[in-house]
């Protein structure tokens, strides 16, 4: 299980699907912002999670965020919303 991104990750910059799912990585790297096509990211099950970096709202092609299986609550999950209007983010 992957506790940090690695670094080789966001060298990637057509990449378009990035699965990260189950691991145990509770920081965004700031580096991800040079993934300008990615179109979804999937966090799911990564219960270190404590956030979302905002930079994710600049990502220009950035449309979906899964993150399932979270412990985070319905307030938590509801400000994340406000704070990314224009991402789908799929908790369930």
């Amino acid at each position: 299980k992957l506790t940090t991104v690695p670094p080789e990750v966001t060298q990637l910059v057509n990449l378009k699907y990035l699965n990260l799912s189950f691991n145990r990585i509770s920081i965004i790297p700031s580096s991800f912002a040079n993934l300008k096509k990615l179109e979804c990211l999937d966090l799911s099950g990564n219960h270190y999670l404590q956030k979302l970096p905002l930079f994710l709202n600049q990502m220009p092609n950035l449309k979906v965020i899964m993150l399932q299986d979270l412990t985070w609550d319905s307030t938590t999950q509801e400000k994340i919303k406000k704070q990314f209007p224009k991402i789908i983010l799929v908790f369930q």
